[in-house]
C-alpha cells in the first residue's frame, strides 16, 4: 500500500495589496467608506488571507465612494488616488499600497420639505403624520433620510388604516447654491376596517376553522381599523396555537364600497407528536455538571387541541469540580451525586370558551445536589393563563410541594434545622410548601435565544402559607427587565433583577431555602460561581482543628437581591461572537434593604460565543472588583468566636491573598455553558 499527498500552490491574478489608506475625509470614517466598496489591503497579523489588486475594480471602487460622498449631500466631492505604476501590471510578485485623498468640498442642506396630498387629512391626523421626521429644514441632505422620511409617512398612514397609502417623492439639487428642495406626494386613500376570514389549510388533518378564526378575531376583531400591526398579531396568535408548521397570514384585495379589507390565513398543519434528545453542560469553580435531556410533546392529546407535554433531564453534578471529588479532598462541599428532574405538562386551550384563556395542569420530581443541601422534591399544581396578546401573558396559579432536604455533615446539628428550616438539631425532614402566585410576561424580543434587539419584563409573585397551610409562611416578588439593541454586527444588552422574600414572622431564616434568592455563575452575576454570591453558612470540614482559621463556607440564600448586567456583543463572523460585560449583585440576609445598593459587588469580563444548531456555546471570563460589597455570614458551626472572614483577593490561586479558606471566591471566575446569559 501507497499513500501520496500533493498541494496546489493558490493562484493568484495582481499585485499584493500590502497597505490601503484615506486621507481628507473629515465626515465619513475610513472604515465606513472600506465598508462600501471591494479592493480590500491584506492583512497585517500571520496567515492572514492576501488581497490582490485589480485595476478595473479599483477604478469602480473610487466611482463607488464618490457615490457615497453624494449619498451625504457632498455633491462636488472629489476623490484622487495615486497613479498605480504601469510596471506591476497583474504581476503576482509585485506589492502595492492604495491611498486615496478625497476632497470633499461644501455640504448640501435642505432648503425646503413640502408635503402635498395631505388635505383630505384631519389637522391632528396631519400634525401626528408631518412630526418628527428624519429629514429636516436647514439640516445636511442625507440620502437615507430622504428614503426614511418617505417610508415612515407610508407607514404612518398604514397604521392609521389608509391601507391603499403610496407615497412618491422628487428632490431637486441646486449644484450652484448647494440648496436642495424635496416634495413627498401622498395619496392617503380612504381608511379600512378588517373584514372577512378566508382560511387556507394546505396539509391535513385540518384544524377546526372555528378554532383559527376565534384566534384571528383576537387581533383583529372585525369592523375595527386595518393595522399591519394587527395583521403582524394575528399571525403570531395563530402559528402560538401550536400545531401549525407554517402559517403566512396576507390582506386580501380592498373593497372601496365597503371600505373593507380581508385576511386570508394560510396554514400547513406539523405534526401532532414530537420527540427530542439531547444533552448539556455546564463548568464553573463551584459546580460541574453534565446532563441529557428528553421531551415528547402530544399537541392534540385527545382531540380539542390539548397539550400534553413530558420532559426528562438526566445528570451528574460534581461540587465544586470533577477534580476534586478525583482527588477525593475533604474540603466543604466536594460531593457528586445524579441529579434529575422529570415533569409532565398538561394545557387545555379555550377555558371558559374563552379564546384567550388556557388551563394548565403540571406535575414534578426532582432531585437536587446543592452545596448546601440535597434535595428530594415532587410538585403540582393548577394555573389558569390568559394570553392577552402574543406578547403579554398573565398567569394565576397554586402550587403545593413536599421536599425531604438533608444537610451536609460539615453543618453542625445545632444549625442543621435552622438553615433548612427542620425541628432544631435535626439533618434532614420532610417539608412542605403551599403558595398562590401571578406572574406577569412581557416579551418584545425578537428571538428569546439569541436576542438582538427588544425588550422584556417579568414579574413574579408568591404567597405561601396562613389560610393554606404549609411549613412557611412569606410573600415572595421578583423582577426582571431586559434591554437589547443592535446596529449590524454589534449588539448592547442590558439586564436588572431585583427580588425580596417577606416572611410572616419577620425572621431572616424562617424561610424555605429552596425559594430564597441566590446570584452568581454563567446565567447571573459572573463575577462569582454557581449561587456563591448568597448569604453563607461558616462550617468546620471533618477531620479539621476547630478554629476560625480552618473554617469553610456554603451558600444558603438570602431575602434581598439585586443584580445588572450590561453587555456588548460584537460578531466576528457568521457563527463566533465576542463579547465584553459589566456586572453587578448583591444578596442579602434580610428581605429587600435600604443599603442594598450600597453592598452590590462589581465585575467585569471578557467572553466568546460559538453559534451552533443548539445554541450559543459561551465561555464568559470575569474579574471582580477588590474591596467591593458585602456578605452576611452566619457561625454555622462549633467554632465559637468567629471573625469576619478576609477576602480571597487571588486569581485562581494565583496572586493576591490566597491563604485563608473560608471565602473561596477569588476575584477571577471561568463559566463554560450553552446559551446566552440573558
Amino acid at each position: 500500500m501507497a499513500a501520496s499527498c500533493s498541494s496546489e500552490k493558490q493562484a493568484h491574478h495582481g499585485p499584493k495589496v500590502t497597505s490601503f489608506t484615506i486621507v481628507g475625509n473629515e465626515t465619513i470614517s475610513s472604515s465606513t467608506i472600506k465598508d462600501k466598496i471591494v479592493t480590500e489591503s491584506t492583512g497585517w497579523w500571520p496567515f492572514a488571507a492576501r488581497k490582490d489588486y485589480d485595476p478595473v475594480t479599483w477604478d469602480k471602487d473610487q466611482k463607488r465612494m464618490k457615490r457615497l460622498y453624494g449619498s451625504r449631500g457632498f455633491y462636488h466631492a472629489e476623490i484622487t488616488a495615486d497613479e498605480i505604476p504601469h510596471d506591476v501590471g497583474r504581476d503576482p510578485s509585485k506589492n502595492v499600497k492604495l491611498k486615496v485623498t478625497i476632497k470633499e468640498g461644501p455640504r448640501a442642506t435642505v432648503n425646503t420639505l413640502k408635503i402635498q396630498g395631505d388635505e383630505t387629512l384631519a389637522a391632528a391626523e396631519k400634525t401626528a403624520l408631518e412630526s418628527g421626521l428624519p429629514l429636516v429644514p436647514k439640516e445636511p441632505f442625507v440620502e437615507p433620510k430622504w428614503d426614511d422620511t418617505k417610508g415612515t409617512l407610508k407607514s404612518r398612514l398604514l397604521a392609521s388604516g389608509h391601507a391603499e397609502a403610496a407615497v412618491t417623492g422628487r428632490a431637486l439639487v441646486d449644484l450652484q447654491s448647494n440648496q436642495v428642495n424635496a416634495t413627498v406626494w401622498m395619496r392617503p386613500g380612504p381608511i379600512y376596517h378588517f373584514g372577512d376570514i378566508e382560511l387556507k389549510q394546505t396539509k391535513d388533518p385540518h384544524i377546526h376553522p372555528l378554532w383559527i378564526e376565534e384566534q384571528v378575531r383576537l387581533a383583529a376583531p372585525k369592523g375595527e381599523v386595518f393595522t399591519p400591526e394587527a395583521v403582524e398579531e394575528t399571525q403570531k396568535r395563530v402559528y402560538n396555537m401550536g400545531v401549525f408548521s407554517r402559517v403566512d397570514v396576507e390582506t386580501g384585495e380592498p373593497n372601496p364600497q365597503t371600505k373593507r379589507i380581508p385576511l386570508v390565513v394560510s396554514t400547513t398543519t406539523a405534526p401532532f407528536h414530537l420527540l427530542r434528545l439531547g444533552g448539556g453542560a455546564g463548568f464553573d469553580q463551584v459546580r460541574n455538571q453534565v446532563h441529557m435531556l428528553s421531551e415528547w410533546h402530544n399537541s392534540n392529546y385527545f382531540g380539542g387541541l390539548r397539550s400534553l407535554r413530558l420532559r426528562g433531564r438526566l445528570g451528574w453534578a460534581f461540587l465544586p469540580d470533577v477534580f476534586q471529588n478525583i482527588d477525593d479532598s475533604n474540603g466543604v462541599g466536594v460531593d457528586n451525586g445524579p441529579i434529575a428532574r422529570v415533569r409532565a405538562d398538561f394545557e387545555q386551550p379555550r377555558l371558559f370558551n374563552a379564546p384567550a384563556w388556557k388551563l394548565g395542569l403540571h406535575i414534578e420530581g426532582e432531585r437536587m445536589l446543592e452545596q448546601a443541601y440535597k434535595a428530594y422534591t415532587g410538585r403540582t399544581g393548577p394555573e389558569i393563563i390568559w394570553q392577552i396578546r402574543s406578547d403579554l401573558r398573565v398567569s394565576f396559579g397554586y402550587t403545593i410541594d413536599a421536599s425531604y432536604l438533608q444537610s451536609p455533615s460539615e453543618v453542625a446539628g445545632l444549625f442543621a434545622g435552622s438553615i433548612l428550616g427542620c425541628d432544631q438539631g435535626q439533618r434532614g425532614c420532610m417539608l412542605w410548601n403551599s403558595f398562590i402566585s401571578q406572574r406577569v410576561t412581557f416579551d418584545r424580543r425578537d428571538d428569546p435565544f439569541e436576542p438582538r434587539k427588544g425588550y422584556y419584563f417579568d414579574l413574579d409573585f408568591q404567597e405561601a402559607g396562613g389560610p393554606l397551610s404549609g411549613s412557611f409562611s412569606y410573600l415572595r416578588a421578583i423582577a426582571d427587565a431586559r434591554g437589547y439593541h443592535s446596529w449590524d454586527w454589534f449588539t448592547i444588552a442590558g439586564r436588572a433583577q431585583a427580588g425580596s422574600l417577606f416572611s410572616s414572622s419577620g425572621q431572616d431564616d424562617d424561610t424555605p431555602i429552596q425559594q430564597r434568592l441566590y446570584a452568581g455563575g454563567g446565567m447571573s452575576m459572573r463575577g462569582f460561581g454557581y449561587r456563591r454570591l448568597s448569604r453563607l453558612a461558616a462550617v468546620l470540614p471533618p477531620g479539621r482543628d476547630a478554629t476560625s482559621d480552618n473554617l469553610e463556607t456554603i451558600p444558603i440564600g438570602g431575602n434581598g437581591l439585586a443584580v445588572g448586567n450590561l453587555e456588548t456583543r460584537f460578531a466576528v463572523s457568521d457563527s463566533v461572537l465576542l463579547a465584553a460585560f459589566y456586572d453587578v449583585g448583591a444578596v442579602t440576609a434580610g428581605s429587600w434593604a435600604k443599603g442594598i445598593f450600597d453592598n452590590l459587588y462589581h465585575a467585569v469580563g471578557l467572553g466568546i460565543r460559538v453559534l451552533t444548531p443548539v445554541g450559543a456555546l459561551r465561555l464568559d471570563f470575569a474579574r471582580r472588583f477588590p474591596g467591593s460589597g458585602k456578605r452576611d455570614i452566619l457561625n454555622a458551626s462549633s467554632v465559637p468566636g468567629m471573625v469576619g472572614f478576609a477576602e480571597n483577593t487571588s486569581c485562581f490561586g494565583f496572586g493576591g491573598n490566597a491563604s485563608s479558606p473560608q471565602l473561596s471566591d477569588g476575584l477571577c471566575q471561568i463559566h463554560l455553558s450553552i446559551g446566552e446569559a440573558f
